[in-house]
């Protein structure tokens, strides 16, 4: 019942704090939880309350659930207090393990009163007095309001401005379009994406959680005989539910919440499937509680996906959304899998509860580029580090990426780069390559936050590719009329240069190198000769990838490797 509750107070509840603010609708929360406790201490008299006693405690747990939202709301206050989408991330995440440790406090503190006093609900006094302290701290330690923004845009031109930029200053022209300022719209088909294998995975790891409640207790008859060591299996629960978040939050950060997905939904149903096999109550668990330690690497993963792409002003709902599909699918598949095992079996249970895992890997596999890992810092030396400095050709992509969205935002053309000559960099081929997977990270997260604006789509999906058809029609011209015949040359120069003195003979083999070229660059849609922008970014998204696969740390490092090889094959 109380899964129920937390189920309707995430869908309906949680999100009209973005119409009423977040401060009135966490009070309902806490004072409404002391006042359901209190009623539940009077329902534990059952001498009082008679036949009644049970219906209302029912009732009573629905009600707790509806007004038990605070932990959803409280992901949602956090990503209204920090800016940075990473701080985001990491804050909202901390109330993970933090739930996990006060659910394991409550239980210890419940035994404790119900030993002292020997009434099966007096732990709810230590409930009720917590939820008013924490109603009491919100009641005079937070703003008195504490609003959500009031519009995206508002709320997106506030963190520009404390960026640097300046969000007003954008032209009327129709090639002018901020990126920075514009109202954050949610993407919508990413969005359903991210719940679909959210529901999946929930669904998934319901089998894992099954096994330790209804599973372990119909196979082994030992842990119906012994009740104090089926007791100690929640401890070990709990055990492993913090080692696999120890494991899981810093992976989101260093691997990307996709991988994170992706690895949580594989692992929770290769974990139910060799549960099947498991006849021995050492080996049950141990398998039982490593999936469910690596079931917490996808737990871990949607909502930081979500903190991404939602707007300011949608918080409530998309965070609601989100809780209710855990609330739900809580509620539910214990029922369903009580149901499978009676007039099925427990293996059936576990085998379908598998499916929904490898339906949950499958649906995570799109995220897994979507929501990358950090983009890793490349060490430099004071020379190579000299060098970069020096060099008036070279922009790492995050710096040009930077300059041309303000030069966009004012309407001008993007910035032209000249490749220079290529003796100057020939001492540090190996350092543009060692730069190169960063840049290319970089270029596709610019790429990505351009193709959520067209996802999204509205005025701004249609500003922005105006803008940009413009602006390369505009380019496409100054090309044809020579313009840039001065930056061909050096580029066509440092091209032939790098070949030559690579050991490549360019101008012998002239049709294979043409073939090379074109391989490395295949066509693109072209948005000057009528391609849409939607069309064209995915196809220059997918280079990138390629390209990004291609890319090695130190090539010539695996070449002369190869070259060895094939030495010692031909003697």
């Amino acid at each position: 019942m109380t899964q129920l509750g937390t189920t309707f107070a995430a869908l309906v509840i949680v999100p009209l704090s973005d119409k009423v603010g977040r401060k009135p609708i966490m009070l309902l929360f806490l004072y409404g939880g002391a006042a359901v406790y209190g009623v539940l201490m009077v329902l534990g008299d059952v001498e009082q309350t008679g036949g009644f006693a049970y219906y209302g405690y029912c009732l009573c747990k629905l009600f707790a659930g509806i007004l038990g939202g605070s932990k959803t709301l409280a992901t949602v206050c956090i990503q209204d207090i920090f800016a940075d989408p990473k701080q985001k991330a990491a804050k909202s995440q901390a109330t993970m393990p933090l739930g996990v440790l006060g659910a394991a406090i409550g239980s210890i503190f419940g035994m404790i009163m119900f030993n002292a006093t020997g009434r099966l609900m007096s732990g709810g006094w230590f409930s009720m007095g917590i939820s008013l302290f924490g109603g009491l701290l919100f009641t005079f330690r937070v703003p008195f309001w504490l609003p959500p923004p009031k519009d995206s845009n508002a709320a997106d031109k506030l963190q520009v401005q404390n960026a640097g930029f300046d969000p007003n200053t954008v032209s009327d022209h129709s090639t002018a379009f901020d990126m920075n300022a514009c109202p954050k719209e949610l993407p919508q088909q990413l969005y359903r994406q991210i719940l679909l294998a959210s529901f999946l995975d929930s669904i998934g790891t319901q089998g894992l959680f099954s096994a330790l409640t209804l599973i372990l207790f119909t196979r082994f008859v030992y842990f119906v005989e012994n009740p104090s060591d089926a007791a100690l299996t929640s401890f070990g629960l709990i055990v492993f539910i913090l080692i696999g978040l120890i494991m899981a939050i810093p992976s989101l950060g260093k691997r990307g919440a996709g991988f994170n997905a992706v690895l949580g939904n594989g692992a929770t149903g290769l974990a139910q499937l060799i549960l099947i096999f498991m006849n021995q109550p050492a080996a049950f668990l141990t398998v039982l509680y490593i999936g469910i330690s690596f079931s917490f690497f996808s737990t871990v993963s949607y909502m930081p996906m979500l903190i991404e792409i939602c707007p300011p002003d949608q918080r409530g709902k998309v965070t609601g959304t989100y809780g209710a599909i855990g609330n739900f699918t809580g509620f539910v598949m214990p029922l369903l899998i009580a149901i499978m095992s009676d007039y099925a079996s427990n293996e059936a249970a576990l085998a379908i509860c598998a499916v929904f895992s490898f339906l949950g890997f499958m649906a995570s596999l799109p995220l897994v580029k979507r929501f990358p890992g950090k983009i890793p810092e490349v060490k430099l030396s004071d020379e190579e580090q000299a060098h970069i400095d020096g060099d008036p050709h070279y922009l790492s992509a995050a710096e040009i990426n930077k300059i041309n969205k303000e030069r966009m935002a004012k309407g001008e053309p993007a910035l032209n780069m000249r490749f220079g000559d290529y003796k100057n960099d020939e001492p540090y081929l190996q350092l543009i390559q060692k730069l190169g997977r960063r840049d290319f990270r970089d270029m596709r997260q610019h790429v990505n936050e351009m193709f959520d604006i067209l996802k999204a789509g509205g005025p701004n999906a249609e500003a922005l590719s105006r803008a940009a058809r413009e602006r390369i029609v505009a380019d496409t011209a100054r090309f044809d009329a020579g313009e840039f015949d001065e930056e061909a040359k050096e580029m066509g120069l440092w091209l032939a240069k790098y070949l030559w003195y690579n050991g490549h003979g360019w101008n012998k083999f002239t049709p294979m190198y043409k073939v090379m070229i074109m391989s490395a660059f295949p066509p693109l849609p072209r948005i000057d000769q009528g391609a849409e922008l939607a069309e064209a970014m995915p196809a220059f998204l997918g280079w990138l990838d390629d390209e990004m696969s291609l890319v090695k740390d130190d090539p010539w490092q695996s070449y002369s490797m190869l070259d060895k090889y094939h030495t010692l094959k031909l003697h």
